[in-house]
């Protein structure tokens, strides 16, 4: 069977870490497929409130994730490190790809590469919008 490959970026703009917790273990005791996507919306969250984008319904605009790709490599276990780091790929008018590398600090190995679409909504008019100024100058701020 096919598998998604997924290539990351060459410039991480952004990095998060974690430490896994048992409640984002499988049944067979390492990271759950599941709670990895919850870490990744975690570390997405610390992103955006890192460039000055705020994550909530009440601005008048919000951030939607359209997809989203995972390439599992490798498995964690309960309190392993893990080291997220961001990068942007493709950019549009109304969004952008973020690329996730999730790395085992603990083990030195990577688990996972992921991507996301990401696109600006504005749930008063309920249609996509262009990137916020704040967005642009960001990207224009870390050259990517």
């Amino acid at each position: 069977m096919p598998r998604i490959r997924l290539e990351y970026p060459d410039t991480t703009i952004f990095v998060h870490e974690v430490t896994v917790r048992v409640t984002d273990l499988s049944k067979a005791s390492h990271l759950g497929f599941d709670n990895l996507v919850n870490i990744l919306n975690d570390a997405s969250a610390a992103f955006f409130k890192y460039t000055g984008i705020e994550m909530s319904p009440d601005e008048d605009i919000y951030v939607i994730f359209a997809d989203l790709a995972v390439q599992y490599l490798s498995e964690a276990f309960m309190g392993d490190g893990l080291k997220i780091e961001m990068a942007v790929g493709e950019k549009t008018s109304k969004g952008f790809e973020l690329f996730f590398k999730v790395v085992n600090t603990t083990l030195s190995r990577d688990v996972a590469l992921a991507k996301t679409g990401i696109v600006f909504f504005n749930y008063k008019t309920r249609s996509a919008v262009a990137v916020p100024e704040n967005f642009v100058k960001f990207f224009l701020d870390v050259q990517i």
